[in-house]
């Protein structure tokens, strides 16, 4: 179940995280600014803040820095654990 999890979440990480990079940047286009991922919605107005707050942030954080230091901090755990004299 582990590994399942472990390789689904490296398939889907660089996807993942270019989507909402793409929905956190913007362009400039005919004097406006929009969003890459949809440019029918402009940048900087108080809907954007919100879903760039609610829900774009919170995906990289948890998608590029939460999730691997877990998997990390497991694999340390299992090293120490292997390696007694260590």
């Amino acid at each position: 179940m582990y590994i399942m999890l472990i390789y689904m979440y490296i398939y889907m990480q660089p996807s993942i995280t270019s989507a909402a990079i793409a929905l956190n940047s913007c362009r400039f286009i005919s004097g406006e600014y929009y969003m890459n991922a949809h440019a029918n919605y402009k940048c900087y107005t108080p809907q954007f803040k919100v879903w760039n707050y609610l829900l774009t942030l919170p995906t990289m954080l948890l998608w590029c820095l939460a999730i691997p230091a877990f998997f990390f901090f497991k694999m340390y755990q299992a090293k120490r654990r292997a390696e007694p004299w260590a």
